[in-house]
């Protein structure tokens, strides 16, 4: 409707746009519904029948990163012997095309990890290595933390992300998705 006032005062059919007088209605607050305690261990055991994507589920439960964040978290950004990640890079598909770009709120954050959290990077890393290795092939140090890729070159689909935890979230009866689990 501003479009259309705004075109009719350019073209003097009316004086004034009466739509700029008008205050949007405040918005609701956001009501995010987590899975319960019980339902994020269910949920974490039929993840880690995968180990690799265990590891991504529970660092998204222990993050709460956002699904493109997860998919933009490269080796380089992971420090294990100082116990941190720095998140300034997500994935997004425009057009067909995934590409990488800023953060949704365009910060850098850095996360703590505790010594659980670096434990489970460290087997991580090592399964990528020696899956890159059994190829013939070296996992490089800006390679992805999570990707499909043996040599994680590529990064995950923040899709394929999403639809492979609302199938395993049905599997185990659970009514969320995996945004539900940042909180």
């Amino acid at each position: 409707m501003n479009g259309a006032f705004q075109r009719a005062v350019r073209w003097n059919w009316v004086s004034l746009n009466p739509v700029q007088l008008v205050e949007p209605p405040s918005r609701l607050p956001p009501d995010p519904d987590p899975p319960t305690v019980a339902e994020a261990v269910r949920l974490l055991d039929e993840a880690w029948l995968d180990p690799d994507w265990g590891t991504l589920v529970w660092f998204t439960m222990t993050t709460g990163l956002r699904r493109g964040e997860l998919c933009g978290v490269r080796w380089s950004q992971v420090d294990l012997e100082r116990g941190a990640v720095t998140i300034n890079r997500a994935i997004a598909r425009y057009d067909g095309v995934l590409v990488e770009k800023d953060t949704k709120s365009h910060q850098k954050r850095r996360l703590a990890l505790d010594p659980q959290a670096i434990e489970i990077l460290k087997e991580h890393r090592a399964r990528a290595v020696e899956r890159a290795a059994s190829l013939g092939l070296t996992l490089r140090p800006d390679a992805f933390l999570f990707s499909l890729a043996p040599d994680n070159s590529t990064p995950m689909k923040p899709a394929t992300v999403g639809q492979r935890s609302s199938r395993m979230a049905a599997r185990v009866e659970i009514d969320t998705h995996l945004h539900c689990l940042r909180h």
